[in-house]
């Protein structure tokens, strides 16, 4: 069984992301350059931030 961690390490494909992003046409670079205008957009430096940013906006909830 895959634990929590383990799937957001690899994400849902049993290669991991890298394959992943390979089998829906999408370099890594794409995805990192989308990441990294959103968090520009939102101010934040890494995920910690960004995460931060999702519940102070109410975006997200416990």
């Amino acid at each position: 069984m895959t634990s929590c961690r383990g799937l957001s390490r690899r994400g849902p494909w049993p290669g991991g992301r890298r394959d992943g992003l390979r089998s829906l046409f999408v370099e890594e670079t794409t995805v990192k350059t989308h990441i990294n205008n959103a968090f520009a957009k939102i101010d934040a430096r890494n995920r910690a931030d960004a995460v931060r940013y999702a519940f102070q906006q109410g975006l997200v909830q416990l």
